[in-house]
C-alpha cells in the first residue's frame, strides 16, 4: 500500500471537510476535537464539541434512566470526552468520504487474516495523519476554549485513557 499517498489523499478530503463544517457553524467554540479511529478497519470520522453540547448532554444522561452513573467528576470528564457522545461526532456526514482510509478489499489484500499487523499499522499510519492535521490551517482556524484538547481515540479506548496516550504522542510528534 502506499501510505505516503493515501495520507495525502485523505489529509486533503479531511481539510475540505472541516472546512466545509466551520463554515456552517460559525459562532461555536470548541472544546475538543477527535480523530475517532477503527484501527482494524482503517476508518476515521472527525469530531469536535461545544461546551454548551456538553451541557445539554450531561443534563440528559444526568435526568434519564442511569442518571447516577453520571454524578462523579471522573464519570462526568469521561462523557465530556467520548466522541460517541458528542453532536458532531462525525463532522464530515459522509460528504467527503474521509472516514474510510482503505477499502476492505484493500486491507484484506494487504494484511490477508493478519489482524495484529493491521492494527498497529492503521495506529501508527491513523497517529501519522492525526499529527499532519494538526499542523494544517484548517485546524488551526478552530474556533477554541482556552484548554481545548485535541485527542485521537479508538472506538474501544476509554477516553480519559486516550487522552493521556494523545498527551504522549504529541510530546513525541509535535
Amino acid at each position: 500500500m502506499n501510505f505516503t499517498s493515501k495520507k495525502e489523499e485523505v489529509l486533503e478530503k479531511m481539510k475540505q471537510a472541516l472546512k466545509m463544517f466551520l463554515e456552517k457553524h460559525v459562532d461555536e467554540i470548541y472544546y475538543s476535537f477527535a480523530f475517532t479511529c477503527n484501527y482494524e478497519y482503517a476508518e476515521i470520522l472527525l469530531g469536535l464539541n461545544t461546551e454548551e453540547e456538553f451541557k445539554e448532554t450531561l443534563n440528559e444522561y444526568q435526568n434519564g434512566e442511569s442518571g447516577d452513573t453520571y454524578q462523579s467528576e471522573e464519570d462526568i470528564l469521561e462523557l465530556k470526552f467520548n466522541p460517541g457522545d458528542w453532536s458532531n461526532m462525525d463532522i464530515d456526514n459522509g460528504e467527503n468520504d474521509c472516514a474510510y482510509i482503505f477499502t476492505q478489499e484493500e486491507l484484506t489484500a494487504f494484511y490477508a487474516d493478519n489482524y495484529e499487523k493491521c492494527y498497529c499499522e492503521m495506529k501508527a499510519f491513523s497517529e501519522s495523519l492525526f499529527l499532519a492535521f494538526l499542523q494544517t490551517e484548517e485546524y488551526k482556524s478552530i474556533p477554541k476554549t482556552l484548554d481545548f484538547m485535541p485527542m485521537i481515540i479508538d472506538h474501544e479506548d476509554d477516553p480519559l485513557d486516550a487522552i493521556e496516550e494523545t498527551k504522549k504522542l504529541l510530546k513525541r510528534g509535535i
